[in-house]
């Protein structure tokens, strides 16, 4: 319920601040029947084309049509807004700078020339790199007497509207280069609704071709529960939980889920941990981390996955040698990617937390917005060794 009172508070919002700009446009530039008129449609088409598309049947190829369109179309409406923005901000100090010597008619060409570009621009790069896959290496070094372990860690894969076989096929092919002895997934592997997947069955195929010595492992994320999605942002029903389709699925994919649950290989212990605010399954609680942790080996090397990167001084007090997060998605579009900072204290990347090592990856996916911009879609490819 409150989800479904935020999205109407940010639609009224939006709603406003197109028609500002709208206004804005309008008013103040030579082209302001083109100007108006595209962002008319833009705005009115996209909207209502999101509006269908969330009634649709989820299996539908029309669903996933509008879906695909409406993710489009949310970057360019965010881009339109941020350029709008700037260039208030910018004539607003040349104003004040010039006064009297301030032209309106060269500021009002400049202006609509400026937010055209700079919402192209933004949203054909946005795209581009949203696709195009990283491969971020780490290398680690323990005071443990342990064998030599090659991970590739990923992380909020999302499949659904965004994602789909294109994008895994040239995931699956990356890792397999690689050669890894063992493939960790910190998370949110799914978009909420199973019936957004792309061809399941071809998508659990080509997930289980996975090559690794050890095998595939996985723990939780906060989007990895049946329920209806809207860009993004769910509606935070209770006792919702993973359905036994996706389940399933993990299955055919040959992906191991660790809930509350760890394996041994050799001298390192992998432990899985489900997301701490969203996932229930089966009616199981979530264990506190010491007592999730209080019986592990001490003496061997200890993985922990956790999608959300939370409680770090807790796990290294815990005897964690690594944590591994995902989740943050590096804030995935600008501003978002210098506003995530403030949210958390390694909101990407690697930190260390006393003798705990901590890696936080921006995932393989998308959330909400089919772009990233000023952060990468990446594998993390991981060595650990001994002294």
């Amino acid at each position: 319920m409150i989800g479904f009172i935020i999205l109407i508070f940010l639609a009224i919002l939006l709603f406003y601040i197109l028609y500002r700009l709208y206004k804005y446009l309008k008013n103040n530039t030579n082209y302001s029947k083109i100007l108006t008129s595209l962002i008319g449609i833009l705005f009115y088409s996209g909207l209502i084309i999101s509006v269908i598309s969330f009634f649709l049947s989820d299996n539908s190829s029309l669903k996933r049509l509008f879906s695909r369109i409406g993710y489009y179309w949310l970057g360019a409406i965010l881009y339109l807004f941020i350029g709008f923005v700037i260039v208030v901000i910018i004539r607003f100090i040349f104003k004040i700078i010039l006064k009297e010597n301030y032209n309106k008619i060269i500021a009002n060409k400049i202006s609509s020339i400026f937010i055209i570009a700079f919402t192209l621009i933004m949203n054909v790069y946005g795209i581009y790199n949203a696709h195009n896959l990283h491969v971020t290496k780490y290398q680690l070094v323990s005071d443990k007497n342990v064998n030599d372990m090659h991970i590739v860690f990923i992380s909020d894969l999302h499949l659904g509207y965004n994602v789909g076989l294109i994008e895994i096929e040239d995931m699956v092919e990356t890792i397999n280069k690689l050669k890894p002895d063992i493939v960790l997934i910190g998370g949110d592997i799914f978009d909420n609704e199973f019936g957004s997947i792309e061809e399941p069955e071809m998508m659990s195929n080509l997930l289980s071709s996975i090559d690794s010595k050890y095998g595939v492992f996985t723990c939780l994320g906060n989007h990895d529960v049946d329920e209806k999605i809207f860009y993004g942002f769910t509606f935070k029903q209770e006792n919702v939980s993973i359905s036994d389709e996706m389940l399933d699925f993990l299955a055919k994919s040959n992906i191991k889920l660790l809930y509350e649950d760890y394996i041994c290989v050799g001298d390192y212990i992998i432990y899985g941990r489900p997301d701490y605010e969203r996932i229930n399954l089966n009616n199981n609680s979530i264990k506190s981390i010491s007592n999730a942790l209080c019986n592990i080996d001490k003496d061997k090397y200890l993985i922990v996955l956790d999608h959300e990167p939370r409680f770090m001084n807790e796990y290294s007090n815990n005897n964690v040698d690594l944590l591994l997060n995902g989740h943050t998605h590096n804030g995935q579009i600008w501003p978002g990617t210098i506003t995530i900072k403030l949210f958390w204290d390694n909101c990407y990347g690697y930190k260390k937390y006393q003798d705990m090592d901590n890696i936080v990856s921006s995932g393989v996916g998308l959330y909400g917005v089919n772009m990233r911009i000023g952060t990468i879609a990446e594998i993390c490819d991981i060595y650990i060794s001994s002294n």
